[in-house]
C-alpha cells in the first residue's frame, strides 16, 4: 500500500536524508557528494516547508521508496521563477522499486495537490535522459526556453482540470 507523509520529524528527515545522498549521487556520479553536502542539502530544502514548499516521503508498505521537493514560484524567489506555476525541484524512486508505476503515482499526488491549489502547470528541469523520458511519457513537453539556473531545457505540463 502507497502513502504519502510529510518530513516533519527525526525519523522522516533521516529517512530523507539517506535517499537523498542515494539521489544525488546517482546525479552527480563524477562529483565527490559528502554526507556534509547531503545534510545540508537536505536540511535546506525541508527547513523551506510552507503551504507552498512541500516535500514528502512516498512510502510502500510504511518503507520510504522515493520522495519528492517542489514549490509554488512566488513574486520575490530567488533563481528562475515562473510566478503561480509549480516547479518540482527534485523526485526521486529507489533504483529496485522503478518501472513499476511509483514515479507516475507520485507525479498524479503531484498534480492533484497542485489542481487543488489552483495551479495551472507544472515544469521542471531533467539531467538525465531516462528521467526527461519518464517526464514525457507523463505528458511534459520539452519547451525552447533554458533555465539560466542550470542551462537545461524547461520541461512544462498543463494541469488538465477534473470535471
Amino acid at each position: 500500500m502507497l502513502k504519502y507523509m510529510m518530513i516533519d520529524d527525526a525519523t522522516s528527515m533521516n529517512q530523507f536524508i539517506s535517499m537523498m545522498g542515494v539521489y544525488l549521487r546517482e546525479l552527480e556520479d563524477d562529483m565527490k557528494i559528502t554526507d556534509e553536502i547531503v545534510q545540508k542539502y537536505s536540511t535546506s530544502l525541508v527547513n523551506k516547508s510552507s503551504p507552498l514548499r512541500i516535500n514528502e516521503l512516498l512510502l510502500k508498505d510504511e518503507k520510504p521508496i522515493g520522495f519528492f521537493a517542489l514549490k509554488i514560484d512566488q513574486e520575490g524567489d530567488k533563481g528562475y521563477t515562473r510566478v503561480g506555476e509549480c516547479y518540482i525541484m527534485e523526485l526521486y524512486i529507489d533504483q529496485l522499486d522503478r518501472r513499476k508505476g511509483y514515479g507516475s503515482a507520485m507525479f498524479s499526488h503531484i498534480c492533484n495537490m497542485m489542481r487543488d491549489k489552483g495551479v495551472s502547470h507544472i515544469y521542471l528541469t531533467s539531467l538525465l535522459s531516462d528521467s526527461t523520458t519518464f517526464w514525457i511519457k507523463q505528458g511534459f513537453t520539452i519547451t525552447s526556453e533554458i533555465c539560466p539556473d542550470n542551462d537545461l531545457p524547461i520541461l512544462l505540463y498543463e494541469i488538465h482540470r477534473s470535471i
